[in-house]
């Protein structure tokens, strides 16, 4: 069994992962509206370099083909905040999960790293809620090492973090 999580670590990741939650459906309501209304003016068009518009019609925006990259935010992020609640609440957390939420994380931090480049460098575009996921998805990285850290060390960080590295390249790949 893995130590119970000391100090607010728990709360920060709940919170970043409920913010990274919020934009993805926030997004996903847009996106909604696009596909009511190609010409739809949304929420978060604010100039032509900070547009959603241009970032969710693009392809980049579902790699997993029909399915919206905000909706496997949607679905991590729910899963991320139910890891930090059970960590917030002192009950202890087997190594197995710890490290497949550890994985997955550092999968999302592999891919919105790839992705906000695809939006300034390919798409030449910002959205303001891919931000939002993007730090949340940071925050709630450095929050679930400082949570885990100590059970799982620092072999186990690397580890998923060359796996990680891994799956962002694929990713490039797919779309360079």
């Amino acid at each position: 069994m893995m130590a119970r999580a000391r100090g607010s670590w728990p709360l920060v990741g709940a919170l970043a992962s409920a913010a990274g939650m919020a934009a993805t459906v926030a997004q996903i309501v847009e996106r909604i509206q696009l596909a009511e209304d190609p010409h739809a003016i949304l929420s978060c068009n604010i100039s032509k370099l900070v547009s959603c518009t241009s970032v969710l019609l693009a392809p980049q925006s579902s790699v997993f083909g029909p399915v919206p990259n905000a909706a496997v935010g949607l679905a991590m992020f729910s899963m991320f905040i139910t890891a930090f609640a059970v960590a917030a609440s002192k009950s202890s957390i087997s190594v197995g999960l710890g490290r497949g939420v550890q994985f997955l994380l550092f999968f999302m931090l592999g891919f919105v790293t790839w992705f906000m480049w695809q939006t300034a460098y390919v798409i030449h575009a910002l959205c303001l809620y891919c931000a939002v996921i993007a730090t949340a998805t940071v925050l709630a990285n450095l929050a679930w090492w400082k949570v885990t850290h100590r059970r799982l060390g620092m072999e186990s960080l690397l580890a998923f973090g060359y796996w990680a590295m891994l799956a962002a390249l694929v990713f490039y790949g797919l779309w360079h």
